[in-house]
């Protein structure tokens, strides 16, 4: 994947990354060359934000050394990190978990995911109220021809969507998909309604 892959994500700019950080914690070539040539995205887009990203620390979380990259937006009780070898890491009180085989694989992931829920929010859009002179105007100007009835729009259909984000994430990097792993736990939900 190029850095333009994941233009959407820098629109808001980027938190630099420490040359020496990378270096000291000894992150794997190619994590730390797209960390230093892209930085991390700063906000991510949409309301509510799935994680939000930090300048790297490095911590220990249960002997292993990792790298903290970010974290959720309302708190820091689930940190994500990268292992030595590049791997994403969720890591919290209850020890830690596989996400993501490299760090463009989970920008990937999100990328996709933040993609459906634009999408998503986007058909439920709501009424539009007009005053009672607007609305006359309006249909003024469509009974003299100027205003064309459009098209009917596709609507949002939930379940292809959920589909084709999971053969993507699935070409990306199917190790992430596995039974119980966390992506594989979002799936179910998306699947499911809650979120």
């Amino acid at each position: 994947m190029t850095g333009n892959s994941f233009s959407r994500f820098y629109d808001a700019g980027s938190l630099e990354v420490s040359t020496k950080v990378l270096g000291d914690f000894g992150l794997d070539p190619l994590s730390s060359e797209l960390m230093l040539k892209l930085g991390l995205p700063s906000r991510l887009p949409g309301e509510v934000p799935v994680v939000q990203f930090e300048a790297p620390q490095m911590a220990d979380f249960y002997g292993e050394a990792l790298l903290v990259v970010a974290h959720e937006p309302w708190g820091k009780e689930l940190l994500l990190c990268l292992s030595v070898a590049g791997k994403v890491i969720a890591a919290g009180d209850g020890g830690h978990q596989f996400v993501n085989s490299r760090l463009s694989c989970f920008l990937g992931f999100l990328e996709a995911y933040e993609v459906f829920q634009a999408q998503a929010t986007s058909s439920d859009s709501m009424p539009v109220v007009y005053s009672q002179a607007v609305m006359q105007a309006r249909l003024e100007a469509f009974k003299r021809g100027e205003i064309h009835a459009r098209p009917a729009r596709q609507g949002f259909n939930r379940y292809d969507a959920i589909k084709a984000m999971a053969a993507a994430w699935g070409r990306l990097d199917p190790a992430a998909l596995a039974e119980g792993s966390s992506w594989s736990v979002v799936l179910e939900q998306l699947e499911d309604g809650p979120i």
